[in-house]
């Protein structure tokens, strides 16, 4: 069992919010805090609005005003810095309002116990290190056996992966037989997070679709089609999937758990010379190394947004909605003020393209063969997302438009994570970088 260091009222609060937090408790114990419906019509009528609560063995109610001092107790928690990253709300408020049931049935009350030390002691055995498996699709390793990342790593399951990580009764050994049975032989994708169960899952899965973003960016930047032909994901319920996945887990004091939904889609070849084409000691480490920082300045921020919507626009069966998603990777580097957006965009985005650290220019094809085609093009290509995003011309996107768009938000990502290994931190300095590279641009036709 885990122990937990207990804090004092005073180191968790500020003066004001334990004055607060001592009023709330009071209020929270009161009497007005219940309410006893006297008919079932009446608790009929009160549906899921109200907490259900026991009173000496009968159902009640939380008050509305009971209600709003639960609410406002548990933001009192949830906004201290030690929960911040760690416990959802419905975490915090599940604890709080389990433990005011638990002394409602001892009949204690906040004078004669430490209500406070229940409460941290509850929230403290929720946060824990877990560990998930997930299966990832649409990719296979040839010649290697696994690819790391940044405290992750991608590799085919092996049934060792679960070997102590289980408790030794009938569900978890079920539960772990069933995962060894589907993940056999499969490509996973392993990391540990940190949080309440709901939260390290929502790490897990963030952390997975930036990683797997930074694969799906180098192979649309480096292999034809790779925008349409590819659709590497993790399997889950929140990725647009129709068939059995599982998705298994454990903390580091308990058991497995874990299972949701997904389908699958067409393999990618991932090779050793794929690898060595994608200059993996340059681009994939750098973008792995950027994308798991803890504390990112705005160009870094503006990266790891940039990876998530291309893995979105890419996850999106509609052409349009996945034209409109891979802009959003576009204007989280560019649309930084609300004047001259079009030209803005266009600059930076040529600039960038053409005068970056990368060669990716393509000269087979029209709109990328110059400085001032890629503006016009990018300025067609906004004037299109302006259609789709304000009023709904989905027909106007068709795929070469949305392969060619990948291809640029690709690259555009690649050149911003060089520049910011480079030392850039701003994206003001980037848009003094595209501003005094357009003028270049134009002199050097002159």
């Amino acid at each position: 069992m885990k122990e937990y260091a207990l804090i004092a009222e005073s180191e968790f609060f500020t003066s004001k919010e334990e004055r607060t937090y001592k009023r709330l408790v009071a209020q929270l114990f009161g009497k007005k805090t219940i309410w006893k419906p006297k008919t079932i019509d009446e608790l009929r009528n009160v549906g899921l609005s109200l907490p259900m609560i026991k009173v000496s063995g009968s159902t009640a109610c939380m008050s509305k005003a009971g209600k709003q001092t639960l609410i406002s107790l548990t933001n009192l928690f949830v906004k201290q810095q030690r929960y911040s990253n760690d416990l959802y709300f419905k975490d915090v408020c599940s604890a709080i309002k389990g433990k005011y049931q638990a002394n409602l049935d001892n009949e204690n009350r906040p004078e004669n116990y430490s209500f406070f030390d229940d409460i941290i002691t509850e929230l403290e055995s929720l946060v824990d290190n877990f560990t998930f498996v997930g299966e990832v699709e649409g990719l296979v390793f040839e010649g290697f056996d696994y690819l790391e990342f940044d405290n992750a790593v991608l590799k085919n399951f092996d049934e060792s992966m679960l070997e102590h990580k289980h408790e030794d009764n009938e569900l978890d050994n079920l539960l772990r037989k069933k995962a060894a049975e589907y993940l056999e032989g499969k490509l996973v994708f392993i990391a540990t997070e940190r949080g309440s169960k709901a939260v390290a899952l929502d790490k897990y899965k963030h952390r997975a679709t930036l990683n797997l973003s930074i694969l799906k960016v180098l192979i649309c930047s480096h292999v034809k089609g790779g925008f349409s032909n590819t659709h590497i994901k993790l399997r889950s319920k929140n990725s647009f999937q129709y068939q059995d996945s599982f998705l298994v887990g454990w903390s580091s004091s308990g058991g497995l758990h874990t299972l949701e939904s997904a389908s699958p889609r067409r393999d990618f070849p991932l090779t050793t010379e794929r690898l060595q084409q994608f200059n993996v000691e340059e681009l994939f480490q750098k973008l792995t190394y950027l994308s798991n920082k803890v504390s990112k300045n705005e160009l870094e921020q503006a990266i790891e947004k940039s990876l998530y919507w291309f893995s979105e626009a890419q996850s999106d069966g509609c052409l349009a909605s996945s034209f409109l998603k891979l802009w959003s990777c576009l204007e989280c580097f560019f649309t930084i003020t609300t004047d001259e957006i079009t030209e803005r965009n266009a600059k930076g985005i040529a600039s960038l393209f053409m005068y970056g650290d990368l060669n990716m220019q393509l000269v087979d094809i029209d709109e990328l063969q110059s400085y001032d085609s890629l503006k016009t093009t990018i300025k067609r290509y906004y004037k299109l997302r302006s259609g789709v995003a304000h009023r709904a011309e989905y027909q106007k996107i068709n795929e070469h438009m949305a392969i060619l768009l990948s291809y640029i938000v690709s690259s555009i990502i690649l050149s911003a994570s060089c520049l910011a290994c480079r030392g850039y931190e701003s994206l003001v300095r980037l848009a003094f970088e595209s501003e005094r590279f357009d003028k270049i641009a134009h002199t050097s036709d002159k």
